[in-house]
């Protein structure tokens, strides 16, 4: 019998034949249909346990909440929109503007964002919300009067002033303003600058925003001046005359102040008394 192979089969005590253990079951490699359209293996599967929230430790200090977000026109939005090439001019001026007061500060800042937000038509009489204007303060040659008007409509005395024509300069627009209403033209001007600020022609004397009642005959809402103010003194023997805009023209001594003044022509008067000290 030698060369035989034999196949032995364990046998349990008793004599009966050992079974082989049963073996552990392999997982399909064939994807297994969970739900219509979600095909997945079964080893893909995995069982993830949802995670017990941090416990949160409260400041020892008081929380702030935010303040109430402005907002006023008299705040710029934190998205501004870009300036304008053709702004950045003013818009320098603006930014080197010395303001007497914080209603002047507001009237600036409002008005840079006025630029920006209406780039195209600020300085047009079409945007009716409000639109930039140019006026312009009068010395006579003695450096002690004020040349004001008695304006038709508002029937208050008032510099002379108004609105442009599409010019971006509104010095311009001031002077041309100042030769329409008085008679007097550039060559009679020249530059009055605020106490303290550089001396060069097209400094900005003052800045102030106003209300402004609605015309009917125009169809003109209510609306707002962003009025951008210069200051000249004329030279001796300029005589200005009166036009068919104003009901009257005079000689205001600086001393004085014109009847119902308001907050903006008394700090103009101020800045004028200063300025020929």
């Amino acid at each position: 019998m030698d060369g035989l192979r034999y196949n032995t089969v364990p046998m349990t005590d008793s004599g009966s034949r050992k079974s082989d253990p049963p073996k552990t079951p392999t997982l399909p490699d064939r994807p297994v249909s969970l739900k219509p359209g979600h095909d997945k293996t079964l080893r893909d599967l995995k069982l993830t346990l949802p995670q017990a929230p941090k416990a949160e430790t409260l400041p020892d200090r008081p929380v702030a909440f935010p303040a109430k977000v402005r907002t006023d026109p008299d705040r710029p939005s934190a998205k501004a929109e870009p300036l304008h090439p053709r702004w950045i001019v003013l818009d320098a001026a603006l930014d080197r503007h010395l303001c007497a007061d914080a209603r002047e500060a507001s009237d600036v800042a409002r008005i840079r964002a006025f630029l920006r937000d209406h780039a195209a038509d600020a300085h047009l009489r079409t945007q009716l919300l409000g639109h930039l204007t140019g006026s312009g303060f009068v010395l006579d040659s003695t450096r002690t009067k004020v040349l004001l008007l008695h304006h038709a409509r508002l029937l208050r005395w008032l510099q002379p002033g108004g609105h442009g024509e599409g010019e971006l300069d509104f010095r311009q627009v001031c002077l041309r303003e100042i030769a329409e209403e008085t008679g007097l033209v550039a060559a009679d001007l020249t530059a009055l600058v605020p106490h303290g600020a550089p001396a060069y022609e097209a400094t900005l004397f003052d800045v102030d925003i106003h209300p402004i009642p609605a015309n009917e005959k125009r169809k003109e809402p209510a609306h707002e001046h962003l009025d951008l103010r210069f200051a000249f003194v004329a030279r001796a023997g300029a005589e200005p005359r009166l036009s068919d805009e104003s009901t009257g023209l005079k000689w205001l001594p600086l001393s004085e102040l014109p009847e119902n003044a308001d907050a903006a022509m008394k700090r103009a008067f101020e800045k004028l008394r200063a300025a020929v000290k």
